[in-house]
């Protein structure tokens, strides 16, 4: 019966993220979690989705020229550290 909750809640955050741009963690891992998937599993499941959206569209946000390289510099800076210390 699990895989049927898994699938809903994987179209549920396809549908979120194709309409809105967003869905993989803030939605998926709450939802991931009340069906039972265990804890680790779903922090880390968003992940493979996550990771090429964000890279195709940081490529065209780049190539329309609509980066703020000094905001992406403190990003990378002070995200990466506080994200490895939390």
């Amino acid at each position: 019966m699990r895989n049927v909750e898994t699938f809903a809640v994987g179209v549920v955050v396809g549908f979120l993220g194709g309409l809105f741009g967003k869905g993989g963690s803030a939605i998926a891992t709450p939802l991931l979690s009340l069906i039972g998937i265990p804890g680790f599993v779903a922090v880390a499941s968003p992940l493979p989705a996550t990771l090429p959206g964000t890279l195709v569209a940081s490529a065209e946000y780049r190539h329309a020229n609509l980066l703020d390289w000094r905001i992406v510099l403190w990003s990378i800076g002070v995200g990466v550290p506080a994200t490895v210390l939390g």
